[in-house]
């Protein structure tokens, strides 16, 4: 892998770190807002949920840094941007505004679709070049 792509995946890496800490620094608000786009009631998931999601995006950033484990991490990566895609959609559908994680504000959801349909393209196409 060459440099420029490297370069690609560390710029991925701080997207996914810069996106989490938001979500760390509010874990309440956080919380609130994986609740109420749940479909479900149970409220011990939703809580795990709301502190799994913002984990799993640290510990899979810091895993595109390590070019042993680039693969797996892409790949998680891309599933859990296809995972917002369907939330972002619920909310779409919904008529509420969501928080942007990536600027820190509320958008709407007919904004962060294409942004995340973006990101999941680009995700597996650096996927598949490093297959």
């Amino acid at each position: 892998m060459g440099w420029g792509l490297y370069a690609f995946q560390l710029a991925l890496a701080l997207l996914f770190l810069y996106s989490a800490m938001p979500k760390f620094s509010d874990l309440t608000s956080f919380y609130l807002f994986v609740r109420g786009m749940s479909p479900v009631s149970m409220d011990f998931l939703i809580q795990m949920t709301a502190y799994f999601l913002p984990s799993l995006e640290v510990v899979l950033a810091g895993a595109l840094a390590v070019r042993r484990c680039e693969l797996a991490a892409l790949g998680l990566l891309f599933l859990l941007v296809l995972f917002y895609i369907l939330i972002l959609t619920r909310a779409y559908v919904l008529g509420l505004k969501v928080p942007c994680n990536y600027f820190a504000t509320e958008i709407s959801a007919s904004y962060g679709i294409p942004r995340d349909v973006i990101l999941v393209s680009l995700l597996g196409a650096r996927w598949w070049e490093s297959k």
